[in-house]
């Protein structure tokens, strides 16, 4: 593997990597936010941590399939 081959290489793991941490974070945005609703006491803040994991899924999804 030349030097050009394992930059590219790298590059494109850096990607995948980036994507997958940001799906990662969505998900924990979601369990945050459902934590919240269901101690009941966090509601709004556990819905608004829900919506922001699903637009952080979305944007991932929508990049990949478009």
């Amino acid at each position: 593997m030349d030097t050009i081959e394992f930059a590219t290489d790298a590059i494109d793991k850096y990607q995948k990597y980036k994507k997958i941490k940001k799906v990662y974070d969505g998900l924990e945005l979601i369990d945050e936010g459902y934590q919240k609703i269901k101690g009941g006491s966090q509601v709004q803040e556990g819905i608004e941590a829900v919506a922001a994991g699903l637009r952080m899924l979305y944007k991932v999804g929508k990049g990949l399939f478009s």
